[in-house]
């Protein structure tokens, strides 16, 4: 991602994300006239993410080959998270039953701290870079197919 700074020109940030969550469900499944053959359910989770970045980069094409968070590239942060599913699950052979559900997920805003810039006798050294990500959000669709012996 560009960053544009009027002191520094653009610099471009790379930030690998890789996250981990836990998230205990409530779900609330509604019994319908078809109940022993379509179940429509509802799930409501919250819990926490576990956020890292392992190798950020933050370059500047007037400085070539100069990593400004090379002292520490790797940071992590632990955030509230929660989601929301509603589906429906359908038995459409016997033993076989079809899911279809939509899955909202939010991962609350997270931190970082890299560390310095420290190139001795090419880079003036710097204090460590601080770095923060808003929220994030994705909507997912999935089907899945599911036979029991």
């Amino acid at each position: 991602m560009p960053v544009h700074s009027s002191f520094l020109g653009t610099q471009y940030v790379t930030v690998p994300i890789s996250t981990s969550i836990v998230l205990p469900n409530a779900v609330l499944v509604l019994q319908t006239p078809h109940s022993d053959k379509i179940f429509p359910y509802f799930e409501l989770g919250a819990g926490g993410a576990f956020v890292s970045i392992s190798g950020s980069d933050s370059a500047n094409p007037s400085e070539s080959g100069i990593n400004h968070f090379n002292s520490d590239p790797d940071a992590s942060d632990f955030v509230f998270a929660w989601q929301l599913k509603a589906g429906i699950k359908a038995e459409i052979f016997k033993n076989t039953y079809l899911f279809l559900e939509y899955r909202y997920l939010f991962i609350d805003p997270t931190s970082y701290t890299f560390g310095s810039t420290d190139y001795p006798g090419v880079h003036l050294p710097t204090t460590s870079w601080n770095v923060n990500l808003g929220r994030q959000e994705y909507n997912l669709f999935i089907t899945d197919l599911q036979y029991k012996f």
